[in-house]
Parts: structure tokens; sequence; C-alpha cells
């Protein structure tokens, strides 16, 4: 890491840190800290958002945001996200995983036995990445190649050793230590709408293994929150504080976000 990577560093962890603090002013003990984790079901998330939020923002810090990000749903197919920002101008859009021709093509070449090469998603994304970015036919091979080596790798590892968090891996010593951050930080990412709807932001080639093989629940960081869900939060929170409703919030709210 050079000189000009730890002052972006520097800066990004200040930025987060402040924000985390102006919100938790906002919304007390009902705002969890960035790194901690909940766990979901994937199975039960159906939607993703293109361009992720961790893309497009400091991987530092979990954000509160307005507007209509959780309902600008298409049902335009998408091949690959970095495309797909493109054609909508860096708009947040969310897509079905059902329409996601990676990981449909990943569901088929892990579940049906289907060449990698003969996917609907190879195929398409080699005319993509030839129209979009140019690139040459052994660099199209290459990054086809690298996707299917992730997929084999962590398919091979979830089927040994079931889904291990990020911290596990590293215990074990399947992945690297990263410097500076925690593996709180690494987990598979997801964003919670205003009606609580998990979205998934970011991890995919672990998202897609483990919806394929049926994981129950894994871990997972939220990246962001609409608005209105942590202002549900927040009621849930004080409502609790003031010894009213607890059973009743118990036995009706089962939400990971929300704890009970």
């Amino acid at each position: 890491m050079n000189i000009c990577d730890i002052i972006s560093f520097g800066k990004a962890t200040a930025f987060g840190r402040l924000t985390y603090l102006l919100n938790k002013f906002k919304y007390g003990d009902s705002l969890d800290s960035p790194n901690e984790l909940i766990y979901v079901q994937p199975n039960r998330i159906d939607k993703l958002i293109v361009p992720s939020f961790t893309s497009s923002r400091s991987v530092l810090n979990s954000y509160i945001l307005n507007g209509e990000w959780d309902r600008n749903i298409t049902e335009k197919t998408c091949v690959n996200p970095r495309w797909f920002e493109n054609e909508n101008a860096h708009e947040h859009t969310v897509i079905k995983f059902e329409n996601f021709e990676y990981y449909t093509s990943v569901r088929e070449y892990i579940l049906n036995d289907k060449e990698w090469n003969e996917t609907r998603f190879y195929e398409k994304y080699q005319k993509t990445a030839k129209n979009c970015s140019n690139w040459s036919n052994s660099k199209i091979s290459e990054k086809l190649e690298l996707k299917k080596s992730k997929i084999d790798l962590i398919y091979k590892n979830i089927k040994e050793n079931g889904y291990l968090s990020q911290k596990e891996l590293q215990n074990r010593g399947y992945i690297d230590k990263r410097p500076l951050l925690p593996p709180e930080y690494h987990e598979i990412r997801v964003n919670i709408g205003r009606d609580g709807e998990i979205i998934f932001d970011d991890g995919r080639h672990r998202m897609f293994l483990a919806k394929i093989l049926n994981v129950d629940k894994i871990p997972a960081r939220v990246v962001a929150r609409h608005t209105d869900w942590q202002k549900t939060k927040y009621d849930i929170m004080r409502i609790k504080n003031r010894g009213g409703f607890n059973h009743q919030i118990k036995a009706n709210i089962q939400h990971p976000d929300i704890k009970t």
C-alpha cells in the first residue's frame, strides 16, 4: 500500500466515523456499527442492486439513504453489472436474481453439469465484452476462466467445510489476512429497503453458491438501510426501552436486522 492509498484510507475512515457518530446521535442504539453482522437466508433474497453501493461508496461505512433506490425495479435481464450500469447511467436499479444471467448460468453449471463455455453467460459475456470494452479474445477468455476458477473454489470449500465466515476462513488459512480492515468488512454485503426487504449488494460468487447449495443462513454486512427502515428500527427500540409491547415485538418481528 503506497502513501496515496494510506491517505485515501485515512480520509475514508475519518468520514465514515463522522457519519456514523452523527447517525448514532440521531438514531441511538437502533443504529448498528458498520461492521456488525446480521444472519440472512440466501434463498429469501431474490433481488440485487446495480451498481452496488459498495462500488459507488466507501466500503468503510454503512449508510442511511432516502430515495427510490429500493423501488426502482426492472424486468430487464443483466449479463454483467458493469455493462448494465452503463446502460442505466449509473442509476441504482434493482434486478431479480432470475434475470441475472451470471447467476442462472452458474446454477446451470453447478446443478445441471452444463459445460461452462456453453452457458448463456459465457456466450453473452464474450459478445458484450467486445462491444463495451474492446478487449482481446485472450483477455476475455482469461476473465471467464478466472470466474470459473472462483466458482469452483468456493463450491468445493462450501461442500467440504460448510459455509464459513471470513474470520473462519482466515483462521483456517483458506484466505490471507487483509491489513487494516477486520474480516467482517469482507462478508457478503446487503441493503435493506424501506419495508425491510433484504436486497443483495456484493459478494456475488459466495451468494450464488449459498443460494444454489441451499445454505440455511450466512453472515452479511449491511451497506445501506433505507431511511424509513431505520426509522422503523428506532421506533421499535423506543417501545422496547419503555417496557411496553415487548412480547408483541418478540412474537411479530422476526427480521434479522431487528434485535429482540
